[in-house]
């Protein structure tokens, strides 16, 4: 009898142990998931300012000029830039969110949660879906002189609305002349 109570006793202790380790995790999971939404409105804002300024700026005839002297194959390279252009703008928010995102889906993992990963899929179908991998691989296809002249241009290396620069540097290949 003594030796089942105190079973008995030591079963209740390991359970209360192994609950309040679950209660923990589960509020340090629901800080960082608290976190994560925080930090992807932060981003979600600031990308949101960096497009505007993108579709806000048109290149100047000077480096249209620049651009014009370089291959047609150039163009497919613009939207690369600029993209690499709003990453910048966009940091240091999407940095901080991209960790909580890696944090809270490996904690989630162990886990699962619906709340969490149906939120985290939207972010991934969100934030992942409309970026390409295209303007990345035309990019890395243009000969190195070409990406050196690229470079050295300054305002390539800010956001800049590249369908405009591409048809203003090549509007025969668009078919406006």
């Amino acid at each position: 009898m003594i030796v089942r109570n105190l079973l008995m006793v030591t079963a209740i202790a390991i359970s209360q142990i192994a609950c309040s380790d679950v209660v923990k995790e589960d509020a340090t999971r629901a800080y960082a998931f608290k976190q994560l939404k925080g930090k992807y409105a932060d981003y979600e804002s600031k990308s949101v300012k960096c497009h505007a300024d993108m579709k806000a700026t048109t290149l100047p005839d000077s480096v249209i000029e620049k651009l014009s002297a370089m291959p047609f194959e150039t163009s497919d390279s613009l939207a690369y830039l600029s993209f690499s252009a709003i990453d910048r703008c966009t940091q240091p928010e999407y940095s901080q969110f991209m960790r909580l995102l890696l944090i809270v889906n490996t904690e989630n993992d162990k886990n699962e949660e619906k709340e969490i990963t149906e939120f985290i899929s939207k972010i991934k179908y969100l934030s992942f879906s409309l970026i390409s991998i295209y303007p990345q691989k035309y990019y890395d296809s243009v000969p190195d002189d070409i990406k050196e002249k690229l470079v050295l241009i300054p305002e390539l290396q800010q956001s800049f609305e590249p369908l405009d620069a591409a048809e203003r540097a090549w509007p025969k290949e668009y078919g406006y002349e």
